[in-house]
């Protein structure tokens, strides 16, 4: 039996997922190696669904029996469950064990049960902000499944993300609290307001006890420490209107969200296809996406490399076209083929398994294409880890009148956690070596 933990309702809490030939924990799969020939097959799987519309891409990959049970938990740890079973049952093809079919769909329609739980309380949410005066833009979760997919079941999500600007966020924080939510971390007023006033921190996360949702109040595209440096006034101006779940509301701009798509993946390092699918899933759905301003924000904003890593995997992986001239983009930067072939390298043959903050902090800065755009990234990251975060304040407790201590004691935490992570590093350099 392997079962999948999802949070929510009491009734939602949790979903079985049972497997040909027993099994496991599906989290406790992580770590383990599939079978080279269960990737690729799961890949074929998703180009399948997410061409099944062009019949040049439509040839049913399910000549040759597969290890069923591997590629369900390959398509659970990916996150593309819900994918991979419209695609088996889509084929009707012969040598899809109908058991594998079944516990698909029972997962799919407890996975689709919390999916329109969410979307419920999303909609309640936009819609009290609405009769606040407050704009929101929802991302991410329930707004991208339909978005890209039409259908909110058809994209896993666990959490809510809403917009706002940065004026309105203390505004959003309070009207939240009277729903029931409540910060995920508990902070003083103080470690509040200074929180609220570093610029490092885009979001917030809150909890509603009762229903364990979790929503996440941005006033950012993409974390603070990203290489991309987002035009948000820019961004609010580009918003393109998106209706879903009866009601009418706005949404990043197609260029927009494929540039934060590609921001989000990279940052974690593509460890996950589902981030992937929504990449293809946009260049498909959008085919008049204006290229030439998209390339160029990414350029001015430095995140070009970031946009040419996602598109690069997501034609190699989901063979997915390309204008030409993205085309041209990608062959010029050769450091775009050589992280495109890392991560393709992990997930053709790497364990499964999530990718370390120390694994991403190292990769990031590979991200960054020119010497400005280093120089710049390395000026806005070092002066922002002069100031404390929660990370500091819950590490040791001070009371207020010893608040201005934890400037002093960040830098003594942050040498201790970074210095083990670059021995730690150059260390599993000279193992391999």
């Amino acid at each position: 039996m392997m079962a999948i933990r999802r949070e929510g309702p009491k009734n939602l809490q949790r979903r079985s997922l049972p497997e040909t030939g027993g099994g496991e924990e599906a989290h406790g799969s992580r770590g383990q190696v599939p079978p080279l020939s269960t990737r690729r097959f799961l890949v074929r799987c998703l180009r399948t669904f997410l061409f099944a519309e062009e019949s040049t891409r439509s040839n049913a990959p399910f000549e040759d029996e597969a290890d069923w049970r591997s590629l369900v938990q390959l398509a659970a740890f990916h996150r593309v469950a819900p994918l991979l079973r419209n695609s088996l049952r889509n084929a009707r093809s012969p040598t899809v064990p109908p058991s594998v079919l079944a516990d698909l769909e029972a997962y799919v329609r407890s996975a689709s049960s919390r999916s329109l739980f969410l979307t419920g309380e999303l909609v309640r949410l936009l819609k009290r902000l609405a009769a606040q005066a407050i704009p929101a833009i929802p991302f991410k979760g329930p707004a991208l499944a339909v978005s890209l997919y039409g259908d909110p079941a058809l994209r896993q999500f666990d959490d809510l993300d809403i917009l706002v600007r940065r004026e309105d966020y203390p505004t959003a924080k309070s009207l939240l609290r009277s729903l029931g939510y409540r910060p995920e971390i508990p902070l003083n007023k103080r470690q509040e307001n200074a929180y609220l006033r570093n610029k490092r921190h885009e979001k917030l996360t809150i909890v509603k006890e009762s229903t364990k949702i979790e929503v996440e109040i941005h006033c950012g595209i993409v974390p603070p420490d990203s290489p991309f440096r987002q035009n948000l006034k820019e961004a609010w101006e580009r918003r393109e209107p998106l209706f879903f779940a009866g009601m009418e509301t706005t949404a990043l701009s197609s260029e927009d969200l494929l540039m934060s798509l590609c921001a989000h993946g990279s940052r974690h390092l593509w460890c996950r296809l589902q981030w992937l699918c929504d990449v293809a899933r946009l260049i498909r759905r959008r085919p008049n996406l204006d290229w030439g301003r998209l390339a160029e924000q990414a350029r001015m904003s430095g995140g070009q490399r970031m946009l040419f890593l996602g598109l690069c995997l997501a034609r190699d992986v989901l063979a997915t076209p390309l204008p030409p001239e993205i085309e041209r983009g990608i062959g010029r930067d050769p450091q775009t083929g050589r992280l495109a072939d890392e991560v393709k390298r992990r997930f053709f043959e790497g364990p499964l398994v999530n990718r370390t903050t120390e694994e991403c902090a190292l990769f990031r800065p590979q991200l960054i294409d020119g010497l400005r755009d280093r120089l710049s990234y390395w000026r806005r990251h070092g002066l922002g880890l002069l100031n404390p975060t929660r990370a500091d304040w819950t590490s040791i407790r001070l009371p207020d009148p010893l608040f201005p201590l934890y400037y002093a004691l960040r830098p003594v935490r942050l040498a201790g956690k970074y210095g083990w992570m670059a021995a730690h590093h150059f260390s599993s350099r000279r193992r391999r070596r």
